[in-house]
């Protein structure tokens, strides 16, 4: 038996990347705390690297909260097609 499969070009374009970026936020949270060292966070200003690791991870999901805003925005205008 021979099953071929077709996916539509649009979703495929639309699925690779947001694997792709979904994948990385993931890995950030495992990653940058474990490996403080090879991104070279260090005590800056007197405050430890564990405050940085902290302010970098917040500022990610800060990001995420309004993009998703924005991207529910932009949905509501143009709806699905």
């Amino acid at each position: 038996m021979n099953f071929s499969i077709s996916i539509p070009r649009q979703i495929t374009y639309t699925i690779v990347p947001l694997a792709l970026i979904i994948m990385g936020d993931s890995i950030l949270y495992v990653v940058l705390p474990s490996n403080f060292e090879f991104f070279m966070i260090d005590s800056y200003l007197g405050i430890p690297y564990e405050f940085w690791i902290g302010f970098i991870l917040s500022i990610n999901r800060f990001v995420r909260f309004f993009s998703n805003i924005f991207s529910v925005k932009v949905f509501s205008k143009l709806g699905f097609r």
